[in-house]
Parts: structure tokens; sequence; C-alpha cells
């Protein structure tokens, strides 16, 4: 094998795996949006549920804790999509770094 072919085949298998990642992520992201946005959905639903009830008070605590789950969720898929800055502190031409980061 040539040097030549080496480096395509390496290239190649390359971008198989970066596809594949690409691929998962992808999955991952819209589980974690659909799981999110059902998690709002029933949250609101609890909330409304437990204020008519006059349950409220008994049950914020529970009520924090999944709002807490859907913000981390937002977190987790926030940060992923800065993720494609491939060195987010040493290239600040970059359009997901932050504004101070430039500055």
């Amino acid at each position: 094998m040539t040097p030549t072919k080496k480096s395509d085949m390496r290239d190649w298998i390359i971008q198989g795996f970066n596809r594949a990642e690409d691929a998962v992520y992808i999955g991952l992201g819209l589980l974690l949006a659909a799981t999110a946005l059902t998690l709002l959905i029933t949250e609101m639903i609890y909330f409304g549920h437990y204020l008519i009830t006059g349950a409220l008070s008994e049950n914020i605590v529970f009520l924090l804790d999944r709002i807490l789950l859907i913000i981390i969720f937002v977190e987790v898929l926030y940060t992923r999509s800065c993720i494609p800055c491939k060195y987010p502190f040493a290239n600040t031409s970059c359009s997901q770094n932050p504004s101070w980061l430039s500055a």
C-alpha cells in the first residue's frame, strides 16, 4: 500500500467515525429535547393540579426537582451545540465563542 492510499484509507475511516459520532449525538440530542419538552408539559399539568387541589406546598420539592432536571437537559443540549468549535479558546473567530472571549 502506498503512502497516499494509506492516508486516503485513514481519512475515510476518520470520516466514518465522525459521521457515526454525529449520528449518535443527533439521536441523543433529539431524545433529550423530546424528554425535556415532555417533562415541561407534565410539570405544567402537575403544577395546575397541585394549585387547584391546594397541595402545592406539599409537592413543591418534587416540582422543583423535576424543573431542575429540565434545566440540566437544556444545559446539556446548549453545551453540545457549542462543541463544533474545535479549539474554542484558541480560535476567537469562531461564531460559537462567547463575546467576552474575543474582547
